[in-house]
């Protein structure tokens, strides 16, 4: 498996911490009790037992509150299980394989990219419903391949290509890994980060060159904050956060040892960093991070760590360890990623672990074959046995994949939310979502047939949408229109990044009807209202507009709005005395 952490020792720490209730009564009665006594005692029991329930029930949902999980239908997942030789392909409605391929010879690794899987050796070939295609002949120094909508992007020791735009990218230090986001290319070395911007070099035709370095010494791994506000890299005994419009350095996460891998959940403000064995205690090190306070929630001490995976939408974490003895299996860690503590402890020994669509399922490749478990019992504190009915015989699977963008019909939980469509001609795509990104808008676009649109978005309600819209209307003049669609967990580049109370997400301001002034913050990719000043007659004849004024130790960001008066409305975010520096109000003041 990739990123196999080097097994370690028997852990010391006991992590399976469920929760119980427990409770002892003693009731005492008296022999000359009389028979109303006897009923009061009788209606106490009744009532305590039925607290009892309550809180019981109570306990159970708060354990498992976050947990999302979707109602999937099967019958359209498409996944493939991959040993030395084969390639299998799922059938998941019949639970069975529907076709058995042998794979080309010299296959060095299997990836997913997206609702692509591709297959490295001496040529890049991609996997399609059991069919191979060759993309491309790869050198022997070749390290990684990102597929966006638009391109292939083949990473070697010495230099990036892009297959379709013919776009090349010579790297000055040897690469460790890269990613194609925001309209940017990321690539990591020891040394740091470097930044490409992507869109400037294929609108002229030339190369890309490096517009951005960010210098970190000993780096082992990075990631991006959603919209692209900030990029978190890793090294020896901290992380450093950087903001990604100037590139200055935010702040240090301490840790201790040398961070393997991190990752960012989509669905709470929380990084995870898995750390290498420490050879003196033979432990690996999960931290948990608040993101919006850049401050260590949790950490967890398991030995034997193979490796650690999110769930789709990253309401649950799995981490798998492996045992010392061959008597005794491995085991999965089932994580609530809300509370931070490991909630189920399953024995299991796999060689490989993914989650559904949906979530609804975990999905274990071992040695001999392909079960679930049900999310929710592994969730819900039950150690329980996959269940009997979906066992797929496979020897000596190493590698399971399910894609995650395919049409599954998903009927979700949640209710669907509004975005704002816009339609526009093929060749102003570019220039239009340019404008939009540059005034904070999360915008992307879709294709159908030979119609462009392009979306912004998710609101909650149709109003809030309605207010964007008409803001949006001053931006770009071209018809609008207001559709209900599922919330994706698509990352949109937003690179005007406003953020009055410094937590790492995007603000966006609104005036509506001369009354109010209405901050929205883009919350997983949801505009959620945070703060609304509001007057009882008109009183605001102008747009709200962000701006630095002066503060006691240089600048802080702002909002001003005309008012009808002559005067101006400021809107700043204040720290609470004696409170943590990311705690404060809102507060309004008139020059």
């Amino acid at each position: 498996m990739n990123n196999k952490i080097e097994k370690l020792g028997n852990n010391k720490n006991g992590m399976d911490s469920r929760h119980r209730l427990s409770g002892v009564f003693d009731f005492r009665g008296n022999d000359k009790s009389s028979n109303r006594s006897k009923q009061d005692a009788c209606i106490t029991i009744c009532l305590i037992g039925f607290a009892l329930s309550v809180l019981f029930f109570a306990g159970c949902k708060n354990k498992s509150s976050n947990i999302q999980v979707q109602t999937e239908d099967f019958t359209k997942m498409e996944g493939y299980i991959f040993s030395e030789n084969y390639a299998y392909l799922i059938n998941f409605e019949k639970n069975s394989i529907a076709a058995k391929v042998r794979l080309p010879s010299k296959i060095r690794e299997v990836c997913a990219t997206g609702d692509n899987v591709f297959l490295i050796g001496d040529y890049l070939m991609q996997l399609s419903k059991g069919k191979f295609n060759k993309i491309a002949t790869l050198s022997k120094d070749f390290r990684q391949v990102y597929k966006t909508d638009t391109d292939v992007y083949i990473l070697n020791k010495t230099k990036i290509i892009a297959l379709k735009s013919g776009l090349t990218i010579p790297l000055s230090e040897e690469p460790i890994k890269f990613s194609v986001e925001f309209d940017k290319i990321w690539v990591l070395d020891k040394n740091g980060v470097s930044v490409y911007n992507l869109l400037s070099s294929v609108e002229s035709g030339r190369d890309a060159k490096e517009n951005q370095r960010i210098p970190v010494d000993g780096a082992t791994d990075f990631m991006l904050a959603p919209y692209g506000i900030r990029v978190y890299i890793a090294k020896q005994g901290f992380i450093d956060v950087f903001d990604t419009q100037n590139f200055t350095l935010i702040t240090h996460i301490p840790i201790k040892g040398i961070p393997h891998k991190i990752l960012f959940s989509p669905t709470t403000d929380k990084i995870y960093c898995v750390t290498e064995v420490d050879a003196s205690t033979n432990e690996t090190m999960v931290y948990m991070i608040n993101r919006s306070l850049n401050k260590v929630e949790n950490i967890l001490r398991i030995d034997n760590v193979k490796d650690f995976y999110l769930s789709q939408n990253g309401s649950y974490g799995m981490i798998l360890t492996d045992s010392l003895s061959t008597d005794e299996p491995g085991a999965i860690h089932i994580l609530n990623t809300e509370t931070n503590k490991i909630i189920n402890k399953i024995a299991l020994t796999v060689n490989d672990i993914t989650t559904s669509v949906g979530d609804s399922r975990i999905y274990c490749l071992t040695p001999t074959e392909l079960i679930y478990i049900p999310a929710l019992s592994a969730l819900g504190g039950k150690a329980e046995e996959p269940e009997p009915t979906f066992r797929i015989k496979v020897d000596g699977g190493n590698k399971i994949i399910i894609l995650s963008k395919i049409d599954t019909k998903i009927e979700t939980i949640d209710d669907k939310f509004f975005v704002l469509q816009i339609g526009i001609a093929k060749d102003s795509v570019n220039y239009a979502k340019g404008l939009l990104q540059k005034n904070c808008y999360p915008v992307w676009e879709c294709q159908f047939a030979n119609d462009y649109k392009l979306r912004v978005g998710f609101f909650r309600t149709r109003e809030d949408a309605d207010l964007f819209g008409k803001r949006v209307r001053a931006i770009i003049p071209n018809p609008i229109e207001i559709i209900k669609t599922q919330a994706e967990s698509s990352k949109v580049a937003v690179t005007d990044i406003r953020d009055l109370n410094q937590n790492g997400l995007s603000d966006v301001a609104i005036q509506e009807d001369g009354k109010d002034i209405i901050i929205f913050e883009i919350q997983n990719g949801i505009y959620t209202e945070i703060y609304r000043c509001s007057k009882d007659e008109p009183t605001y004849n102008g747009d709200p507009a962000f701006t630095n004024i002066p503060d006691g130790n240089g600048t802080k960001l702002a909002i001003k709005t005309p008012m009808i008066n002559g005067k101006t409305s400021i809107i700043e975010f204040s720290v609470k005395e004696g409170t943590d520096k990311k705690e404060g109000v809102f507060m309004e003041r008139i020059e």
